[in-house]
Formats: structure tokens, sequence, C-alpha cells
């Protein structure tokens, strides 16, 4: 296995907002207690429920609390959970990568396991780690200690969370710490708690792994080729030309290095106009084929795929390397909408293994291009 890493459950795979809250305030009507108010509860998605009712009920109606919430969740609760859009292709791109998956989560491992079995996750994770009924191993930092031990090597560790506790656990286990910004933690709780790096959205996460510490496997380096200095002296110093061990010449040899998906692989592909002759540059997602005839609609001439010499001639490049920017002779550019629906994007940076990240606005405003539907 190339990495050993592990989940968080709640905020991190799902939203169980709707089931924790339900059941806190199902054990505060039992004891007659009142509701808290909503940013209470919301604060109290993440921490051990040891942690949370001796706030709300004191420590000696604690236990009975927490029975009372676990009558109401293992009948409900558990069900009243929606997986974030957008894990699943990121824990499959993950796993495809070779890494072993674990969840590590502070909910009790037999709630926690039918959680994922239940949302179609479990074919990802190798095992999933929790806590016991009567609350050992409900810290972050217990928990994952005891995973490390069922699961030991020298290979790399990461902890991915959405709560200071899972990244406090991190650290005091050597871990990676990882943050994600689409749960119950603000990006200012993350980074106090020490977080590496934070995902802004699922689909970041294979990136974010593999530049925080190569996991997939495939050296990344600064650029040293002369081509992708080339890109990099046109990009400027906010963005960074990375290259591979291996070649990165198609869209899937590049999202298999980075560890994305060959979605948010932003592909340059030059034709040449029948008519005019000039070069026209197409911009497509990796999952996408190029849609000729939409293409001739927005340019008014019918094109051709352009040979070898045209490509090295007009851009300067050679075909796999051919970056969105920095042409000797400047294309007419359209770009394909459905790259607009990532948060971040690769294209290639001069050379077949070398590439940079970007955003959707980034790449429109360095090539000049023009947005359009022109995938097949």
């Amino acid at each position: 296995m190339r990495a050993h890493i592990y989940f968080d459950l709640d905020g991190t795979l799902t939203d169980p907002y709707e089931g924790i809250t339900r059941c806190i305030l199902y054990a505060l009507d039992e004891l007659g207690f009142p509701h808290p108010d909503d940013d209470y509860l919301y604060s109290c998605i993440g921490p051990p429920l040891w942690d949370t009712f001796p706030e709300l009920v004191g420590e000696e109606l604690t236990r009975k609390a927490v029975d009372l919430y676990r009558e109401r969740f293992v009948d409900v609760g558990w069900k009243e959970n929606v997986p974030y859009e957008g894990i699943h292709e990121a824990l499959e791109t993950i796993a495809s990568a070779g890494h072993a998956l674990f969840v590590a989560t502070a909910k009790p491992h037999m709630h926690a396991a039918r959680i994922v079995e239940h949302f179609g996750m479990g074919e990802f994770f190798h095992n999933v780690y929790g806590s016991e009924l009567d609350g050992t191993r409900a810290t972050k930092t217990e928990l994952l200690r005891f995973a490390i031990d069922k699961n030991p090597g020298d290979v790399e560790r990461v902890m991915i969370g959405d709560r200071r506790h899972d990244l406090l656990g991190a650290v005091a286990n050597d871990m990676l710490p990882v943050g994600v910004a689409w749960g119950y933690g603000s990006v200012d709780e993350l980074t106090n708690a020490g977080a590496h790096s934070i995902a802004l959205a699922p689909n970041e996460l294979p990136g974010i792994l593999t530049i925080a510490s190569g996991l997939p496997g495939t050296l990344m380096k600064p650029a040293t080729a002369e081509s992708a200095l080339k890109v990099q002296s046109a990009l400027g110093a906010g963005f960074e030309v990375l290259e591979f061990e291996t070649s990165t010449r198609t869209a899937a040899d590049a999202a298999a290095a980075i560890g994305c998906t060959v979605a948010q692989i932003a592909k340059s592909l030059l034709f040449m106009a029948a008519e005019s002759k000039r070069p026209v540059l197409v911009i497509a997602s990796g999952s996408k084929r190029v849609d000729e005839a939409k293409v001739f609609t927005l340019l008014g001439e019918k094109i051709e795929r352009a040979d070898a010499n045209f490509v090295r001639e007009q851009t300067g490049f050679a075909i796999g390397g051919v970056p969105p920017l920095a042409h000797r002779v400047q294309p007419v550019v359209f770009i394909d909408d459905t790259l607009l629906e990532f948060e971040t994007i690769w294209a290639a940076a001069g050379t077949p293994n070398a590439v940079f990240q970007l955003t959707p606005d980034d790449l429109i405003r360095l090539s000049g291009g023009a947005v359009a539907d022109v995938a097949a």
C-alpha cells in the first residue's frame, strides 16, 4: 500500500446534522432539559457525546443522556444522514491509486460501519474504527493510536477531518493533518489545529494529497525542462509547474499521476481552421470529446486535427505537452464549459510530464478563451 489514509465520518464523509441534533433534542426532552440554540447544536457535530452532554445535563446525567441519544439513533437517527456531493468520486480516485483507506470516528464503530455500508462507501475502506459504547477510544488521539497499532508499517499516514479534534489527533500521532472546509469546523479552527492543507470541496482531496506528500507514488518536483520553465515564466509566481517521473501525455496518465479525476484535466487540443489555416485551440475536459460541428458553428469554418509539425510551429510545444498559454502564435481559443464545474483543474505545462494547477477563472484569464459548449 502506498499510504494509510484515515477519514473522519461526521462532517467529512456525510452530513449528519439532522440525525445528531434530533437525537440530542430527544435526550434533552426525555430528561426535561431545555433546547440549546441552533449555533450550539451546530457545534455538537464532531466532538464525542461524552464531551457534549456534560455541558447540557451535567456529569451525573451524561450516561443516561448518551443512552437516550443512542435509543433514537439506533432506530432512525443513523439514517438521517447525507453523503457529501462528490465524496464517492474522491474516495474512488484515492483508493484507485493504491492507498489503504480507513474511517476513524468518535461514533461507536458498530454504528459507523452501518452508515458507511448503507451509503455505498464500504467498498473503499479496509476497516472502520470508532469508539466503544462505554466511551473507550472516544478521543481522536486515542482512536488513531489504536488504529495505527492495528495497521503497522513504515507508511505515510494521513488524517482527514472537519474539526480540530481530527487534526490534533493526527499531529499527536505523527500523521499528516488535512482539513476539509465543507463540514462543521471553520477554516480558522482547522488552521489553528495545525492543518497542513484544507480542501474546499471533495474533488480537491486527491490533488491536495498529492501536493502535500506525493501520495500517489509519482514523484512531483519543480520544473527543470526548458519548455516547462517557459510556461512557468509565462504563468508567474502565483503558479507552480510540476514535473513527474512518468509521462502525463494523456488525460488518464495525468489524472493517475496527480490523483484527481480525469474530468479535472484541461487538455489543450490544437486544430487548424480549414480555410484560413489559423490555429484553433480547444481546451476540453479530459473526460470529454470535442464536437467539431459545435466548433464549426462557433468559428464559422470547419476545423481539422493539426499534425505534429503544425502544433510545433504554432505553439512551440510538442503534442502531449501543449499548455493553454504562451504559444508562438495566439490561437482562437474555446474552453469546454464543463470545466467550470470544478474548484480546481490541471493543465499541461510544456512537456508530456509537466502540469500545473489552476482554477477555471485562471484558465479563462490566461488563455483569453471563450467558454462554450464544445463537448460531444
